[in-house]
């Protein structure tokens, strides 16, 4: 939006900078033809003339310093457009090889067993099995709070 309206005041701009060359040129064929007052009235005439040109319409200058700033600003914007593009990028990157909840559901499925045969391995092999299951549910416990601290 902000560039159209740039764009439309550059247009307006330079409509009026073809004006007042216009408004100049008939000056010059005025100056040329120019006989029929004396010198003394032409040169107030053209004085009165000169100073509405330059009352209505903007300088050069002024007009070269606004183009200039804005072809920086729109530089800089076109910048800041591709900088976008390219984290936008970068982010849908990331998405795309991030786990889905399928994925991490699996994981916690299989985790949970290969721990629940270890504790019924572990049964197996130790004497003292009020101790082992006290270990693997200690294990289970510590294995839960690693899942849901990272994968959740």
């Amino acid at each position: 939006m902000e560039d159209r309206k740039i764009a439309e005041d550059v247009a307006w701009l330079r409509k009026k900078v073809i004006s007042i060359g216009n408004i100049i040129q008939e000056l010059k064929t005025k100056n040329n033809n120019h006989h029929s007052f004396d010198d003394e009235e032409y040169e107030r005439k053209k004085k009165k003339e000169d100073e509405e040109v330059k009352k209505n319409y903007v300088e050069l200058e002024t007009f070269s310093e606004f183009q200039r700033n804005c072809i920086k600003e729109l530089g800089n914007v076109n910048k800041k457009t591709e900088d976008n593009k390219h984290e936008i990028d970068n982010i849908y990157e990331v998405l795309k090889e991030k786990p889905t909840l399928k994925d991490l559901k699996n994981l916690e499925d299989y985790l949970l067993n290969k721990q629940d045969e270890l504790k019924i391995a572990s049964s197996r092999k130790f004497a003292d099995k009020i101790d082992t299951f006290k270990n693997a549910k200690y294990l289970e416990t510590q294995v839960s709070i690693i899942y849901y601290h990272y994968f959740r």
